[in-house]
């Protein structure tokens, strides 16, 4: 056989395997575009509607959204009473302004919080702990309050005891029970001691 003919047997495969190639990596490209808009279009309507966002559905928690935001807003303009790492503590609000935890969490609401921590390993290996505060509230909401390291967990959770000392502050077996089983029956003990 000569080169011309193994040329012309050799080439309706050599034009198949170079397109498979080419409309595989068409379709992934597409994919990341179709990802990309994705998280734009996302990002935007929270822009337009911060209503909808994580944040925004946690401050409507509190009251009219406008309300509670103007109130937010004021609080950490002029009565901002602790502040470490990413928290804020004003008069009434805890603020977490981490990018990926955002936290808002009204003070008076909150009826238990423990210091915590979350290894993370990458197979089996420990990479990373993440400190952070376990917040229980009395619309029976539970949230993560990310630290940067124990010293500004520890600042924090004693800042909280500090101006409102009924919250009841430490991991206890007893109570966490109590929460699974009653919340109701803990948040109004807990609130009795106001």
């Amino acid at each position: 056989m000569d080169r011309e003919e193994m040329s012309e047997l050799i080439l309706p495969y050599a034009i198949q395997a170079n397109t498979s190639f080419i409309i595989i990596q068409g379709l992934f490209l597409q994919l990341a575009w179709i990802i990309i808009f994705f998280f734009t279009l996302r990002r935007l309507v929270y822009l337009l509607l911060p209503r909808l966002s994580n944040v925004g559905r946690a401050v409507a928690l509190y009251g009219k959204y406008d309300r509670v935001k103007a109130e937010i807003e004021s609080e950490l303009c002029h009565e901002v009473r602790f502040t470490t790492g990413n928290i804020i503590i004003t008069k009434s609000w805890l603020v977490n302004i981490h990018k990926l935890y955002p936290v808002i969490i009204s003070l008076d609401k909150i009826v238990w919080i423990y210091a915590d921590a979350k290894h993370i390993d990458l197979k089996g290996i420990p990479v990373r702990k993440l400190h952070y505060l376990s917040v229980k509230t009395s619309l029976k909401k539970s949230y993560r309050v990310m630290m940067g390291d124990k010293v500004e967990l520890e600042d924090v959770a004693s800042n909280l005891v500090e101006q409102y000392p009924y919250i009841v502050s430490g991991f206890h077996r007893q109570i966490r029970s109590m929460w699974k089983k009653n919340p109701d029956a803990l948040i109004a003990n807990i609130f009795s001691r106001k």
